[in-house]
């Protein structure tokens, strides 16, 4: 991946996160915890959709694009898969159609019509958008779909804040938007690919279809497992306990996910080339230090953000959306705890994506799952929505304890202890200062901003005393002096 590229994925992961958050905070500023538990499920149901049904004809076409377009087939590649997610499309409308004229006259019927009707047409912009984005992925295509990335993100934005200053009551109503913003982007990327694309029934391959298929069978059963680990309790919670802790749960859940997934990409984007580099090079061992050097990387930045957040937990949610929501604040920190450790096993599972055994990946990721769901449902209905936090913790646990423990066995991945110990002490240092500093100081949103800022200083000055990051400052030292000296060179 060029240096370029990275710059516009990490752009577009940036305005997305901080997107994400002015949504989040919109919404349970202005709708109860209830309301927005019903948009929490619905956005949950689409994801899950979009996941099984979807995501694994996105993989395949990341994975076999290039090489079906070096055999003059990228047009059947492209071909095949819209007219695969319009049949898609086809079958979920009839499905649905089938269920709402089963449940018609019944007492929860109109809630079901109205729930996969919504679903139904946000399910066939996310389904087009990601296809359409990732077509662009599969060419290289960053600067265009990291701009879709932002349209998108800004059109929701903007149509959220359009809606609540209408005074709109209907929570439902903005995700009817959001389907339409989805479906103006998705023409647009249409619309600038057209030129390069033949749309006709007689491109679609079915043999490509099942190469896809045969490669994206593990990932469909991967990609539903991690779904059911991050997002099954809601629906658990939503039957068992009600809207309310719903809308509590997926608050603090989000605010997790949102923060660490903006890091996680961005790394892993940057991460995955550098290590394929060293396999190809240098064999196993140089794919195994390189995954190593880049796992310091995540932590060096995920650590000290964890004990951030775990400082400024109840700032946090005050600040982004009210006091309804503050009782879900442990929530947020034993979810922010899961996403640390969820992080790491993205990197030991590069010891089965080098091998091209996706399988093992799967079966990992089904155990956990399978232990997160059963105990979801012996610990929810008793006590509530804070039992959900602690079963995806411990369910990640055991992942990363599984994937570990396997991926060893294949290839030895050397774990940086003296790292990790600098890292953890600084961070706990950053920690106690920036908790007695909010202890003594009547926060507001410039206390909770320096906070932030005093907090980073710290942990920077420890990584310096402790000679964690002494390489580091020598890039960056050169990185200067190679800037200044070309100034002083075109300046002459």
């Amino acid at each position: 991946m060029k240096k370029s590229s990275s710059i516009f994925y990490l752009v577009s992961s940036i305005v997305s996160g901080i997107s994400g958050f002015i949504l989040i905070s919109m919404l349970t500023k202005n709708f109860l915890p209830k309301e927005y538990g019903y948009y929490s499920l619905i956005i949950t149901t689409v994801s899950l959709a979009t996941t099984v049904l979807i995501g694994w004809i996105s993989q395949s076409l990341i994975r076999f694009f290039e090489e079906f377009e070096n055999n003059q087939k990228g047009n059947y590649v492209i071909n095949t898969i819209i007219f695969t997610t319009i049949i898609v499309n086809s079958i979920i409308l009839f499905i649905i159609m089938l269920i709402i004229m089963f449940t018609k006259g019944s007492d929860i019927g109109e809630y079901i019509k109205n729930f996969l009707t919504v679903s139904f047409l946000f399910f066939v912009s996310e389904s087009f958008y990601l296809i359409l984005g990732t077509i662009l992925r599969a060419k290289n295509n960053s600067r265009l779909y990291s701009i879709s990335v932002i349209l998108y993100t800004v059109f929701k934005l903007i149509i959220t804040v359009v809606y609540i200053m209408q005074h709109g009551k209907n929570i439902s109503s903005i995700i009817y938007y959001y389907s339409m913003s989805g479906l103006i982007v998705s023409v647009l990327i249409f619309l600038t690919q057209i030129k390069n694309i033949k749309i006709n029934i007689k491109y679609f391959s079915s043999s490509i279809l099942v190469d896809f298929f045969k490669y994206g069978i593990p990932l469909i059963g991967l990609s539903a497992m991690q779904w059911i680990m991050a997002s099954s309790d809601r629906y658990i919670i939503g039957i068992f306990r009600n809207s309310k802790e719903v809308g509590i749960y997926s608050l603090s859940y989000s605010l997790a996910n949102n923060i660490f997934s903006i890091l996680t990409t961005f790394l892993l984007l940057s991460a995955y080339p550098k290590i394929i580099s060293s396999m190809n090079k240098y064999g196993k061992v140089g794919a195994a230090k390189s995954i190593s050097d880049q796992q310091r990387y995540y932590f060096l930045i995920v650590i000290p953000l964890f004990a951030g957040i775990t400082a400024l937990s109840k700032d946090l949610i005050l600040y982004i959306s009210s006091s309804e929501y503050l009782e879900g604040r442990i929530t947020l920190i034993i979810s922010a705890l899961g996403m640390v450790i969820y992080g790491i096993t993205f990197y030991y599972n590069k010891t089965w994506e080098l091998s091209k055994n996706t399988k093992k990946i799967f079966l990992h990721a089904l155990y956990s799952g399978v232990i997160n769901i059963l105990l979801n449902l012996i610990l929810v209905p008793r006590y509530g929505y804070e039992a959900a936090a602690y079963t995806t913790l411990f369910a990640y646990i055991i992942y990363l304890f599984i994937t570990v423990y396997r991926s060893n066995k294949e290839m030895k991945i050397p774990l940086k202890i003296r790292s990790i110990f600098k890292i953890v002490l600084s961070s706990l240092v950053m920690y106690i200062s920036v908790h007695m500093y909010c202890e003594n100081v009547n926060m507001n949103i410039f206390y909770l901003i320096t906070s932030i800022i005093l907090g980073s200083i710290i942990y920077t000055v420890l990584l310096v005393i402790l000679g964690e990051i002494s390489n580091e400052l020598k890039v960056i030292k050169s990185s200067i002096n190679k800037l200044i000296y070309k100034s002083n060179k075109y300046s002459k």
